[in-house]
């Protein structure tokens, strides 16, 4: 482990809730704001999923993917 001794100062009682709190809050955000600031992924969501690829493939095109 790269960070052992950070054990030395904070108990993994205490350290290892709150990373995977964090790491929680963090994903729980990075969904929110791919549903609130994209239109393909809420209608991918709602099973729309071949008008969700219609969207993405100019930007399919332009990196030689389709």
């Amino acid at each position: 482990m790269n960070q052992a001794r950070i054990w030395l100062v904070v108990k993994p009682s205490v350290g290892v809730p709150i990373l995977l709190i964090a790491v929680v809050i963090a994903a729980l955000m990075v969904h929110v704001m791919i549903l609130t600031h994209t239109t393909w992924f809420p209608a991918f969501l709602q099973g729309h999923a071949r008008a969700a690829m219609n969207l993405l493939a100019p930007a399919a095109s332009m990196l030689g993917l389709a």
